[in-house]
């Protein structure tokens, strides 16, 4: 990585999430451990594209993910405590691609490389091959779970992230 170019999204901003994108797993009792999960991408019409524009085309050969997911301050009766946060990314490019087929494919694995999961845990994505002639980062999910919920109706979450890109110029 240490010869490829690289840029820099950001996202430093405060979410409130209820159902659909809400989910806590158990609402009776109260100060449980129960978990609770969220996911911005429920309506597909949540999302955030990047066009890439320049006069050349690069070529992708990774992402970084770094930063924070912790309820928001100013709420204080829609708080949890965050274990796992990430995003889901779909990259408009052509990936490389080897010879080959599936068989029996009962869990609908690919080969196209465009769908991206990073998380607090998994959060680099690097490639030998580069995803050639990227145009378009699109985000498609924001998530993220963990337990003690203060509210089976809602949670207030301050997502704070960086998405580092690293990518040559086509032909270099």
């Amino acid at each position: 990585m240490d010869c490829l170019r690289s840029f820099t999204l950001n996202l430093n901003q405060n979410f409130s999430f209820v159902n659909p994108q809400y989910l806590a797993w158990n609402t009776s009792g109260t100060g449980t451990n129960l978990p609770w999960t969220v996911e911005s991408g429920v309506s597909s019409s949540i999302f955030t594209v990047f066009n890439i524009e320049g006069f050349k085309n690069i070529d992708l050969y990774g992402i970084s993910l770094v930063g924070n997911c912790y309820p928001t301050n100013a709420t204080a009766s829609n708080q949890g405590i965050v274990n796992d946060w990430g995003l889901n990314l779909f990259l408009t490019g052509n990936p490389a691609l080897i010879g080959g087929s599936f068989g029996t494919n009962n869990f609908g694995f690919n080969q196209d490389g465009k769908y991206i999961a990073l998380t607090k845990y998994q959060n680099i994505y690097k490639l030998s091959d580069p995803v050639k002639s990227v145009t378009r980062i699109q985000i498609d999910f924001l998530r993220a779970s963990g337990i003690q919920f203060e509210n089976s109706t809602g949670i207030d979450l301050s997502f704070d992230l960086s998405l580092i890109v690293y990518y040559k110029y086509e032909g270099e």
